[in-house]
Order: C-alpha cells, then sequence, then structure tokens
C-alpha cells in the first residue's frame, strides 16, 4: 500500500497482487505518508483496515490521532477505517473515495 495527500486529499493506492490477507485477516496494511506535491515522505503513518461498520454512511472512515491536537503538525497517524464493501467496490471498478470534513477526498485505488 502506498499513502499520499495532495492538499488535504487522501490518496491510497492498493497494487492488484498485493497481500490483502492482513486486513481480512483483521490486522492493518501501513505507509508512510507522502507529500503529492513535494514527494517528501510526512512524519506521519497511515493505516487501513476493515471494520463491521463505519460514522460515515458510505463506508470509509478517517481517523487522525492523537485526537487532542491544536494542527497539522500534531498528527502522527491516520487511521483509515473502511468496510469490506467499500474494498470491494474499490477492487470491482478500480477506485472508491468519499468526502470528510465536507470538502476533501479519500479515494482507495486499486491497480
Amino acid at each position: 500500500m502506498k499513502a499520499a495527500i495532495s492538499g488535504q486529499d487522501y490518496i491510497i493506492v492498493i497494487e492488484e497482487g498485493e497481500d490483502l490477507s492482513p486486513l481480512e485477516n483483521g490486522g492493518t496494511l501501513e505507509s508512510d505518508l507522502l507529500d503529492d506535491e513535494t514527494g517528501k515522505i510526512l512524519n506521519k503513518k497511515v493505516t487501513l483496515e476493515l471494520c463491521a461498520k463505519t460514522t460515515n454512511y458510505d463506508g470509509i472512515e478517517l481517523v487522525c490521532l492523537p485526537e487532542k491536537r491544536s494542527g497539522w503538525k500534531d498528527i502522527k497517524h491516520i487511521r483509515i477505517k473502511m468496510l469490506p464493501s467499500a474494498l470491494n467496490q474499490a477492487k470491482s471498478s478500480g477506485h472508491f473515495g468519499t468526502r470528510y470534513d465536507c470538502d476533501n477526498m479519500i479515494t482507495l485505488y486499486y491497480k
């Protein structure tokens, strides 16, 4: 898995053939976060996990940790929780996404 941020939009890429068994067995996939504009790796981790339900109606939820923070520089971990149906949609169509905070996007690409 690769993870990048472009502006305030998160882009997650899973290559076809990548081992998804950690996700399917209750684990996570993990990546460093790349700034898409500068190409620099940021000091932030991104994890992707499957879950039984999300707070977002379309099946993808973004959680920035720690929850108590004063801004972007304090975020150390971005956790993306997704329903299995959202992952299946990305697999069948090549991508699946949602908006968070009204304007920003999380998009999962399956190539």
